[in-house]
């Protein structure tokens, strides 16, 4: 590992804890102004974050919306990518309490909820870190499928404040246990999964990417619902925790297909939710990272490379 890399994971360690204990004793307000300052800054000062988000909103929205509409697109995803971080910190205190006053649970939560075990999928969208803790405050059973962050003291830190809130965190090879255990299990699925390692291409915004089958293998597996769920934020430093109906129409179990049918499924609904709310989520994700293979690469970002095949 470089000097630099090591540098910087240290500065990442000492900052987290000096926000572990300033951000939680802030206010409300506070909290807010620094969220829209250090998103607005970011936007301004990461240039290679801020070109991979314009050029994935040109993707996903072309001449439907003018230069104009997606910079405040992007600024304001910033400012809530800011908050997700900060939040991540403010409500490690008074825990319970700030989630049952702050995440307000849509009527359609226990409407559009099965009783477990079920598969609940959602996407970088409004504040996924706060679901957990929704489910908790609301006595719904569950673990979260989590991928560990490359910074190992940070990760810790991270997972011992997901862990207070009475969460299980566990790897995706725990899912099947979590299922037989009669849980919910909570997924994040827009991110690049490669064939080779359970993914499959799906279209997304009118291009092919890679996204996680596990939750199709989940459904098909163990007889189990799949339902969309998402937590949008709100300017007023509120949050709503909101479901979708249950995927219906899904192919039959043992069809050649099934995982492809039902990922794509999960795709076209986290398309049309994204559509619906462009801000709330995260566009400096590098989403159309891989071309899928004997595809063109017209149309895909600057930063897009071909998949190799294996």
């Amino acid at each position: 590992m470089s000097i630099f890399k090591k540098a910087r994971k240290k500065l990442e360690v000492h900052l987290t804890r000096l926000g572990l204990v300033v951000f939680p004793r802030l206010p409300r307000k506070m909290i807010l102004a620094l969220a829209r300052m250090t998103g607005y800054c970011a936007f301004l000062l990461a240039r290679g974050q801020r070109m991979i988000t314009m050029a994935n909103l040109e993707l996903a929205f072309g001449g439907r919306k003018t230069f104009a509409e997606k910079k405040r697109i992007a600024i304001r995803s910033f400012q809530i990518m800011a908050l997700v971080f900060i939040d991540f910190l403010w409500f490690s205190r008074h825990t319970r309490e700030r989630v049952r006053e702050y995440v307000i649970m849509d009527e359609s939560v226990p409407r559009n909820m099965p009783p477990p075990p079920a598969v609940v999928v959602t996407a970088h969208f409004g504040n996924w870190e706060l679901m957990s803790r929704a489910f908790t405050a609301h006595d719904y059973r569950h673990v979260a499928i989590a991928a560990p962050l490359a910074n190992p003291e940070v990760e810790a830190m991270f997972s011992a404040f997901r862990a207070a809130g009475d969460a299980e965190i566990v790897p995706m090879r725990g899912s099947l246990r979590a299922i037989r255990d009669g849980l919910l299990v909570a997924i994040l699925l827009d991110q690049n999964t490669k064939p080779e390692n359970g993914g499959t291409f799906v279209d997304f915004f009118g291009l092919p990417c890679p996204m996680s089958t596990i939750a199709a293998v989940l459904a098909e597996r163990k007889n189990v619902p799949i339902v969309p769920v998402f937590c949008r934020s709100q300017r007023d430093g509120y949050y709503t925790f909101y479901t979708l109906e249950q995927f219906g129409n899904l192919p039959a179990a043992g069809s050649a297909d099934f995982a492809q049918r039902v990922t794509q499924q999960i795709a076209a609904t986290f398309q049309r939710e994204i559509e619906k709310h462009p801000e709330q989520w995260v566009w400096m994700y590098k989403r159309w990272k891989h071309v899928k293979p004997d595809w063109t690469a017209g149309g895909y970002p600057w930063y897009a490379k071909p998949l190799k095949k294996t």
